[in-house]
């Protein structure tokens, strides 16, 4: 599961990431690394072990 986000800084390739997004009462959380990084666009965080319900949160608030 890979996830994109925009950011003038992002953190450097290989950076473990913990991210944490709520929205309309709903909390997703999960430990990634950062994978793909666009110098003052943002980076790409891979997620790997993301449990049935915290995938089930994500795809609900922000699609496939």
């Amino acid at each position: 599961m890979l996830f994109t986000v925009d950011m003038l800084n992002p953190s450097p390739k290989g950076t473990d990431i913990r991210v944490k997004i709520s929205h309309d009462g709903s909390t997703f959380e999960a430990l990634g690394v950062v994978v793909l990084v666009v110098a003052n666009l943002g980076m790409g965080i891979a997620f790997a072990n993301v449990d049935g319900n915290q995938k089930a949160r994500l795809q609900k608030t922000f699609g496939s």
